[in-house]
């Protein structure tokens, strides 16, 4: 076999490897990968993956003037070729978008985030059956004067989401929000590089094996963080606060209590059946940031323990029955100013209850089912 045979079968062979691996994703893909949107545009992102990939194998075997097909055909290849690496672009930005800030999939923002999608998409269209994007000559594939056009485009849905989280992971104050934003960063880099890889190094699969290995990575890591992380909200899972509550009790004495709060939406069955899930989802991601937000002033453990149901959890300094009924009446209502604060089609309410204790032979199921008697009592006289 030739330099040339073998280089072009490493290059295909490559090309179905990453095909193979991005299918078994797809088929792999659930709901614990995140919000039902950042889902969506996921699944989308892999799917549009395999296209490129696909077509990239048939683009390299036209491109280098193995094989020609005919006009038509060999154009067609590379429009394929070239709109889905945009198409993927655009839903990686999404994707990654959506996670830095979750407020982003609600409204018109997808749609405005398509516009530079559209232009590309005019200018293939306008530019079919000239050489202003691309064309063939002895030397094989060669770029036009409008290539710039998509090049311009796809660096925009790398970068956005790359310099988005850096500031956000600058000027927010979670540690959660920072390891996201940290995670989205690391997540875009590789396909950044590579591309700047791809300018000096041609015909080379660098790109695809990089976004390859990104969504990967997105996939192993969302998967492994959602041993203790809620995937909806991003707080802490059930399994997290047992261990919470566990290692939290040995510490437990009189002079140092710890108690258990739990907050239970009002009416979320209603939302769901009015607005739709994906708003339910929004409801509780709303619940979720107060939470975040409370647990940020006070220094405590917030969770989500199931359904609409969430926990804060912490110890506390030793007072009267009035003086913690006074303190966690400040912590509740700063979780309602939260979420008052956030414009919604519905009223955002919630019942809460809490339960405070010494005794570190006590256990997460008795706490909760004490502060659970409160909560619903505090529902009851709320009606």
């Amino acid at each position: 076999m030739t330099l040339l045979g073998s280089y072009l079968t490493t290059y295909i062979g490559a090309d179905v490897l990453c095909i193979l691996i991005a299918v078994i994703l797809l088929y792999k893909i659930d709901s614990n990968l995140g919000k039902q949107n950042e889902i969506r545009a996921f699944k989308l992102f892999a799917t549009f993956y395999v296209l490129f990939a696909f077509s990239d194998i048939f683009w390299i075997i036209v491109g280098n003037n193995f094989v020609h097909y005919g006009r038509i055909i060999d154009d067609l290849i590379v429009y394929i070729n070239m709109f889905s690496v945009c198409i993927m672009a655009y839903f990686w930005f999404l994707y990654n978008e959506f996670r830095i800030l979750p407020s982003l999939s609600k409204g018109r923002f997808k749609y405005y985030a398509l516009i530079p999608l559209i232009i590309v998409f005019l200018t293939y269209v306008t530019q079919v059956g000239t050489d202003n994007i691309f064309y063939f000559d002895d030397e094989g594939l060669q770029i036009g004067q409008y290539y710039f056009v998509p090049t311009i485009v796809n660096s925009f849905y790398m970068l956005g989401p790359f310099f988005h989280s850096l500031f956000v992971a600058i000027r927010t104050r979670t540690a959660a929000s920072k390891r996201l934003c940290r995670m989205v960063f690391i997540f875009v880099l590789p396909p950044i590089i590579a591309s700047v890889v791809d300018v000096y190094i041609h015909n080379t699969n660098v790109v695809g094996m990089a976004v390859l290995y990104s969504m990967v990575m997105v996939f192993m890591l969302t998967q492994e963080s959602m041993v203790f992380v809620d995937p909806l909200t991003g707080l802490n899972n059930r399994r997290r606060i047992g261990m919470f509550i566990d290692s939290q009790l040995e510490q437990t004495s009189e002079q140092n209590p710890m108690f258990l709060a739990i907050i239970d939406l009002n009416k979320f069955k209603d939302i769901n059946d009015t607005y739709g899930h994906d708003e339910g989802d929004h409801a509780l991601c709303i619940i979720a940031d107060a939470m975040k937000f409370a647990a940020s002033k006070y220094g405590y453990f917030a969770a989500r323990f199931g359904g609409d149901e969430f926990v804060l959890a912490g110890s506390i300094a030793p007072m009267d029955a009035d003086s913690y009924a006074e303190h966690f009446k400040k912590v509740f209502e700063s979780i309602s100013f939260y979420t008052k604060s956030v414009e919604l089609p519905y009223e955002l309410t919630f019942s809460a209850g809490y339960k405070v204790t010494t005794d570190r032979k006590t256990n997460l199921e008795s706490l909760m089912k004490e502060a659970d008697r409160m909560l619903y009592e505090n529902k009851h006289y709320s009606r």
